[in-house]
């Protein structure tokens, strides 16, 4: 949507997926990347994103309970425990609370996951739009694999009010 203008930072934890996202930003023609290991549950934010930010959008695509993909990954369903989905709610909102800071004012940021979990969404949505009064929650949509056929998802928009 962009055309290769203005900055671009993706980011993830793990040096595996960050190859795999290069790869990908390869095949797509995409130049204006810069991609960078950062973990957004343990400070501190790399100076490269630093010194990119304010954003004005972006995309938190949150590691999940995969709940969403199970019809090719069948494997979930025997890794998950009910433990499983705490721990991921939390993790889900440390990153968002870590990104917000570097939003700018009217900025937007969707909150993604492929899980069907109300755990791992509406509830994250909910605490997040309680908790931090700057973002205003604008709109949320759900894929359902039996209904839509496709994968399962969730996405929230918010938008930064100050």
């Amino acid at each position: 949507m962009i055309k290769n203008r203005g900055p671009l930072i993706a980011c993830d934890r793990d040096s595996d997926r960050l190859c795999l996202l290069q790869e990908n930003l390869t095949r797509l023609g995409v130049s204006n990347a810069r991609i960078v290991r950062q973990d957004w549950t343990r400070p501190p934010v790399s100076p490269e994103i630093l010194s990119a930010a304010p954003f004005d959008r972006i995309l938190v695509d949150a590691p999940c309970s995969n709940t969403g993909v199970m019809r090719r990954r069948v494997d979930v369903r025997w890794r998950l425990t009910p433990a499983d989905f705490t721990r991921m709610q939390g993790r889900q909102i440390e990153m968002v609370e870590a990104v917000v800071p570097l939003l700018k004012p009217k900025g937007a940021l969707v909150y993604s996951t492929c899980s069907l979990e109300r755990e791992e969404n509406e509830d994250v949505v909910q605490y997040l739009a309680r908790k931090m009064s700057i973002l205003q929650l604008e709109e949320e949509r759900r894929v359902l694999p039996f209904r839509d056929n496709f994968d399962g998802a969730f996405a929230a928009r918010f938008s930064r009010t100050d």
